[in-house]
């Protein structure tokens, strides 16, 4: 349509030109020809208007390159924001690949933590309950500990006893006993029963030792126990914690990235259009000017 109008335009422009050249301002004489006063201001005025139309020409022509270059500066920076957008959007993809490896990364590993903090739990529990069951050894240890104590005092006193009986036995010995082969037997019966008592003693004493010690390592395995319990808890909470900021994170730049391409697209799509609107208001306003130019141009 437009091309029609402009072929109509032009053909207009030449019957112009043509009805111009056949139109005179002037009339021939009879005799002699035209008069050259008037042929030269007739010349002269074709050649002024002429000059005008061509400064017109070229001013609209100026007009023109520079609409077309501003048309393509805007052109090259659209194709240069939507190369920067690609390489956003693939920096963007890439980050998103990244953060998903990651996520799957972290996902595997707190899949694992979960089945090794399961397993460590039961054999925790397992470890807590033959804990449990060495603490009551060690009650029923410190029971026993209790009963060689009063023992003790039993002992001390039955010693305490046996001395008497020894000083009794001593003073009935040499006020009645004559013959001094009996007392020394008698002395030394007394003697290893003392020792026999005195080894008792010391076993006894051992093993209250040897309790205490084993009560004091089951102590310590159980807090030792409860330390590594805490531990866990709290590394399987951070975890849980950088998996919960990663899934955050990745939703920010699927967004950020979505919401950018939409912009994009929208802006894009706007300059297009405009600039599709824009170019044909351009020639249509060129062929009407080219239309409307007067005649004696």
């Amino acid at each position: 349509m437009t091309k029609k109008n402009k072929e109509l335009s032009l053909d207009e422009l030449r019957a112009q030109s043509e009805k111009s050249k056949t139109s005179l301002s002037f009339e021939k004489k009879m005799i002699g020809g035209y008069d050259q006063k008037q042929v030269t201001e007739y010349i002269n005025k074709l050649t002024a208007d002429l000059n005008n139309a061509e400064e017109t020409f070229n001013s609209r022509l100026e007009d023109y390159t520079s609409m077309i270059t501003m048309l393509k500066q805007e052109r090259d920076q659209y194709g240069e924001m939507y190369n920067i957008c690609k390489s956003s959007k693939i920096e963007m993809l890439n980050q998103i690949d990244e953060l998903k490896k990651e996520n799957d990364t972290l996902n595997q590993l707190i899949t694992e933590l979960s089945v090794d903090s399961k397993t460590k739990q039961s054999g925790h529990n397992q470890e807590l309950l033959e804990t449990t069951e060495k603490i009551a050894e060690d009650h029923e240890a410190l029971k026993y500990e209790q009963e060689s104590i009063e023992l003790k005092k039993q002992l001390d006193q039955l010693k305490q006893m046996v001395k008497n009986l020894n000083e009794e036995l001593a003073n009935y010995a040499q006020d009645h006993l004559k013959d001094s082969h009996s007392e020394d037997d008698f002395i030394k019966n007394n003697s290893d029963d003392r020792n026999v008592i005195k080894s008792q003693y010391e076993d006894i004493l051992k093993e209250r030792g040897a309790l205490l010690i084993e009560n004091k390592r089951l102590l310590e395995e159980n807090e030792k126990t409860k330390i590594d319990q805490i531990n866990l808890t709290r590394e399987n909470e951070r975890l849980q914690a950088l998996h919960q900021k990663y899934n955050l994170k990745i939703q920010e730049l699927t967004s950020e990235y979505e919401s950018n391409l939409t912009k994009f697209v929208e802006n894009h799509q706007k300059i297009i259009t405009q600039f599709s609107e824009n170019m044909p208001i351009s020639f249509n306003q060129i062929i009407v000017d080219e239309t409307n130019r007067p005649e004696n141009e």
